[in-house]
């Protein structure tokens, strides 16, 4: 059997992902009702087997993979339901998963390509101090609405500030509201950096931040520096804890991790696939 849970339902299924919410702050953000999401367990009284789809790319699996009428109708609900509301729209995405789940994220998903993800973080009392080191020709910028609705600055199609700030807030205004983000603009004309909060506790205790820089302004010291400006803003707001994901392979984005006092925290698998 499998049931959807309504979201008022949630904490139902709360303690068989437990494993995730320590370091996937999107699940945090669907268990505490800031973003969208669909939960599917086994039993609403005793769930052993559970399925999130967290909003567009994102999936986990947790608790026991055992159950085969579970995973027969968690694979009707990918096919009939979710795939193709997604497919032309978006190309990939990611799946979560307790080890148990291996050879069943195989089964109900196909050959996709596996991956190592990395989570840094950092504690506020670990925190670091570092004067900026930005020439006159950059400027830190507060990403906000007069920011986006303005469109003062040239933005890069590799930066997409919109389309993060959307994709991870579900809306603008969501952002405008509770979120926080900066950019390093070069002459006053054109952003070439840009850091952002990308979910945010309810008890505004734990948030995880992420940084793009345009391919041509890379290696010139721009994220750090706009890393230690965030993360003081996090400070400043009372903020204990910040997480960082990457992947093992992205050398440069754990060494800028590990320069501005984060952290290893620890290594999880990841399965990217594309849409059928």
């Amino acid at each position: 059997m499998i049931y959807e849970l309504k979201n008022t339902e949630f904490d139902i299924a709360r303690p068989l992902f437990s494993n995730f919410e320590d370091y996937q702050l999107i699940l945090l953000s669907v268990f505490e009702r800031n973003k969208s999401g669909r939960i599917f367990v086994n039993d609403k009284d005793n769930p052993k087997s559970g399925f999130s789809y967290l909003g567009q790319v994102f999936f986990i699996f947790a608790g026991s993979a055992r159950n085969t009428d579970f995973s027969n109708e968690v694979r009707k609900i990918l096919e009939r339901d979710i795939f193709p509301n997604y497919k032309g729209h978006l190309s990939w995405f990611m799946v979560f998963y307790d080890p148990e789940w291996t050879e069943e994220i195989k089964n109900l998903f196909g050959d996709l390509s596996i991956g190592d993800g990395a989570y840094y973080e950092i504690n506020r009392n670990e925190r670091k101090e570092c004067d900026s080191t930005l020439s006159p020709d950059f400027t830190i910028e507060r990403v906000d609405k007069e920011f986006i609705e303005e469109k003062a600055y040239t933005i890069p199609e590799d930066i997409r500030i919109e389309r993060w700030l959307s994709g991870m807030w579900e809306s603008l205004d969501k952002f405008y509201e509770r979120g926080f983000a900066f950019s390093i603009v070069y002459k006053k004309k054109l952003v070439v950096s840009f850091c952002h909060c990308s979910y945010l506790s309810n008890d505004n205790n734990r948030c995880e931040i992420g940084i793009a820089t345009e391919s041509n302004f890379r290696r010139k010291g721009l994220g750090k520096n706009l890393v230690f400006h965030t993360l003081n803003h996090c400070w400043e707001e009372g903020i204990e804890r910040v997480g960082w994901h990457t992947d093992k392979e992205n050398i440069a984005s754990c060494k800028l991790a590990e320069s501005v006092g984060f952290k290893f925290n620890r290594m999880y698998d990841i399965y990217y696939g594309s849409w059928p």
